[in-house]
């Protein structure tokens, strides 16, 4: 595995808001752990206390305890009816049994919808999370700063530090606020737009999008330093350095053959693309004379 960490370079300064930005994302992270904790505790209560017999033999029927069934459903990308849906399709004996299919899927969903009526919607995740469909501008900020997992967090803020702490010596407070939210927000208009045509189109939640976007502007603004790397198989790692344009072109390349090859995945590999190239030409339209600063202190 190649992981970058740092950029070939000296600082006159401390990054603040690179850290600080680090420091946020890990902090919601922790939120979001702890949030689903609750989450399960509450639902493991409602069953205890809530499910009829009738709803307990329909998930004997379809395999599942009543926790599981609630939280895959509540946590799952897709439409809860759907997820029914799959259950009963891949449960010969609720498929064949009497009534058939769709007395569980009337049966599953009411049940879904009195726990959702009596266990409040305060999924944190849920509610940072940016869904294309809904055009918000709010959750398209917030969902930068929310992760999947800790190895989501921890991959996403190795590349951010590496190449945006250099970005942000370079532009200054100010106009490195103004194209972190630029990139959050240009990565997911570009997401939606990619997914007009979808019904249920997956939400998206990650920094990396806006990683892509400071590397794109490092790339602009220095192409030939060079980003020192990790690579490690299992116990054995070694150093060295690749130049900024080379690594980058690397990652961007291997997103535009992955997305065209077998499509999304479970990455949006949509943000990745779209945020190298808002990184790129937003230093080529806007942050010129900087660029012509740099080539003076040279």
């Amino acid at each position: 595995m190649f992981i970058p960490y740092k950029a070939d370079l000296v600082f006159n300064r401390i990054p603040f808001l690179t850290i600080i930005v680090s420091i946020v994302c890990i902090a919601i992270y922790i939120q979001q752990v702890e949030n689903e904790s609750l989450l399960v505790t509450e639902t493991q209560s409602y069953c205890d206390q809530n499910t009829s017999r009738g709803f307990q033999r329909t998930l004997k029927t379809i395999k599942l305890s009543c926790p599981e069934f609630l939280l895959q459903i509540r946590l799952s990308e897709s439409e809860p009816k759907e997820e029914i849906q799959d259950y009963i399709f891949e449960t010969q004996s609720a498929r064949t049994s009497i009534g058939g299919q769709e007395y569980f899927e009337s049966f599953l969903t009411e049940a879904y919808e009195q726990y959702i009526l009596k266990v409040p919607d305060h999924y944190l995740t849920d509610q940072l999370t940016y869904k294309p469909e809904t055009w918000y501008i709010s959750n398209m900020i917030t969902s930068a700063f929310a992760h999947g997992s800790w190895s989501h967090v921890i991959g996403n803020l190795f590349f951010f530090l590496a190449f945006s702490a250099a970005v942000e010596i370079i532009l200054g407070l100010f106009w490195y606020s103004y194209a972190f939210l630029l990139l959050a927000v240009g990565t997911n208009v570009f997401y939606s737009l990619y997914t007009l045509m979808e019904v249920n189109p997956a939400p998206t939640l990650g920094l990396s999008g806006v990683v892509m976007g400071m590397m794109g502007l490092f790339v602009y603004f220095l192409p030939k330093t060079k980003i020192k790397m990790i690579f490690f198989i299992i116990v054995f790692f070694k150093r060295f350095m690749v130049p900024a344009w080379i690594l980058v072109g690397i990652y961007f390349g291997l997103d535009v053959y992955t997305l065209l090859d077998s499509g999304m995945g479970g990455v949006n590999l949509i943000a990745h693309i779209s945020g190298a190239a808002i990184g790129f030409f937003m230093g080529y339209f806007l942050f010129k004379s900087k660029k012509q600063f740099l080539k003076e202190q040279q």
